[in-house]
């Protein structure tokens, strides 16, 4: 099983490839982004890849960041089945980011939990040591330019989008090239419901009540 992701300097866009083999055990599987891909086998399911992609999307800042909010994403007990007993996500966890002139025994960044005391989930001291390199915000759902605290969720999203701490807002839906292709304004409730033909797949959004911009992030649309 593997994924790939390169940069075509041709085209100017990111090239992607995934492959899960036959022979890797269940739960298994890949997704393919426009500049990612996810995958995983002896999963509890796919809503941990799903999971791991909504993270991936949602968090804002360098590469590192995002994978370690993808991580998390998968910090569900049994996310590898072979540690459900255990009250554990996974065996193991690491994280490795190299810089362009990166020798390879000196990364940018190389974390490695190889294993953990009972009790102690693997992803969580991964994210013990980012935080030590550094930190990153993982658990944001958008780049919030206000005070308040604005929820845009869920993440990904079916028929409705609900929007809890800010009021009388326009909300504006783009697609990855930031065409608008969809907008509501002088909304007074907490929630957008979105338009039948909308197709699947990544888009944008920006939030703005009368003081300007509040939110904007990156929400997936999987209607039924």
């Amino acid at each position: 099983q593997y994924g790939v992701v390169d940069f075509n300097q041709f085209t100017g866009s990111a090239d992607c490839a995934a492959y899960t083999g036959v022979n890797c055990d269940d739960y298994k599987n890949h997704i393919i982004g426009p500049n990612y891909t996810i995958q995983g086998n002896i999963l509890l399911g796919q809503q941990i890849l799903d999971s791991m992609e909504a993270r991936f999307l949602a968090t804002e800042g360098e590469l590192a960041c995002k994978l370690m909010a993808a991580m998390q994403g998968a910090k569900v007990i049994g996310a590898d089945t072979r540690c459900l007993d255990d009250d554990v996500s996974s065996l193991s966890s690491f994280l490795r980011v190299a810089q362009p002139s990166d020798p390879p025994n000196n990364l940018y960044l190389d974390f490695n939990v190889p294993s953990t005391p009972i009790g102690l989930d693997p992803i969580d001291s991964l994210q013990t040591l980012m935080d030590e390199w550094g930190g990153c915000l993982t658990s944001g759902m958008g780049n919030n330019t206000s005070v308040k605290t604005i929820s845009v969720y869920p993440n990904p999203a079916k028929n409705i989008i609900f929007i809890d701490g800010v009021e009388r807002y326009s909300f504006v839906l783009m697609d990855i090239t930031g065409k608008e292709i969809f907008r509501t304004t002088e909304s007074s409730n907490n929630k957008v419901t979105i338009p039948a033909y909308i197709k699947n797949g990544l888009y944008f959004y920006i939030l703005k009540d009368t003081s300007g911009i509040h939110s904007k992030g990156k929400i997936i649309i999987q209607a039924d």
